[in-house]
């Protein structure tokens, strides 16, 4: 018994984070200048990026933050239905 309440709460503390990430997509990109805006900071930091790797010493410092974060906005951008 003490295994299934373990489980309903784990699976209970998942449901909770799910339910966090879809209300982020519905307020994030589900207008369109929202999306129009998220494109433009992401193109803002991949010419940022680009800029970095033309000197290898200069890129070795951009957080990795700024790599993983873009690659997931274009993703979610792309994932996401249309208004």
């Amino acid at each position: 018994v003490r295994h299934l309440k373990d489980a309903r709460t784990l699976f209970h503390k998942d449901v909770v984070e799910l339910v966090r990430v879809c209300a982020w997509y519905r307020v994030v990109l589900f207008t369109k200048w929202k999306q129009a805006s998220m494109l433009a900071s992401c193109l803002v930091v991949v010419r940022l990026l680009l800029r970095a790797s033309e000197r290898d010493s200069l890129f070795a410092y951009v957080p990795e933050f700024y790599v993983e974060s873009t690659v997931d906005s274009f993703h979610a951008l792309r994932r996401g239905d249309p208004p």
